[in-house]
């Protein structure tokens, strides 16, 4: 949550991992936990990192 990449910090697609990452540790449904996933993953890869 603190630490992300070089300038693919603070993109739209990391704010969006930040936040569906948190509703789902809050919800634990998992519809939420396959949409933090897929947040997640987008912004990885925009990052460079898969």
């Amino acid at each position: 949550m603190e630490e992300w990449p070089g300038t693919a910090a603070g993109t739209p697609s990391h704010m969006t991992a930040q936040r569906t990452c948190l509703a789902a540790l809050q919800s634990e449904r998992p519809k939420a936990i396959l949409a933090a996933r897929a947040a997640f993953l987008k912004a990885a890869e925009e990052a460079g990192m898969g």
